[in-house]
């Protein structure tokens, strides 16, 4: 038998207003594509935090600042990091949206299109063909 010894880890979480947005932050995205932002945290609430330095700068995490600015939150949870120098801070935020791997189109289809009805497929920028299935 195996036993896990595991600690949960608290989240921490930071008042929005305590939060910057990195000035040199590479990435962006389309108001469509906030507008879907917007839609799944207002579904699915937080499913990750964002990654910040220990003076409230978001590395990782940007657009969600945005989005969760936009929906009223008052705090959102953290991870808070402190950077050896620049290159790691950016190899942090590169991997922060890293998007390694890819879907099986069959496997993918056959787990989403019988709930096709209920998962509201257009808030995922996912290439999908599964409507023709």
């Amino acid at each position: 038998m195996v036993v896990w010894n595991m600690e949960v880890e608290k989240k921490t979480y930071w008042p929005i207003d305590k939060l910057s947005n990195w000035k040199d932050n590479p990435r962006s995205c389309t108001e469509k594509d906030f507008k879907k932002l917007k839609n799944l945290i207002t579904r699915l609430g937080e499913i990750k935090p964002m990654i910040i330095t220990p003076d409230g700068m978001v590395i990782g995490g940007n657009m969600r600042l945005r989005a969760f600015k936009e929906l009223g939150y008052k705090k959102c949870w953290v991870t808070v990091r402190e950077f050896k120098n620049k290159v790691e801070m950016i190899e942090v935020a590169l991997a922060d949206n890293e998007r390694a791997g890819y879907y099986n189109d069959d496997l993918l289809a056959e787990l989403v299109y019988p709930l096709k009805d209920e998962i509201m497929l257009e808030d995922f920028t996912i290439l999908m063909t599964l409507i023709t299935y």
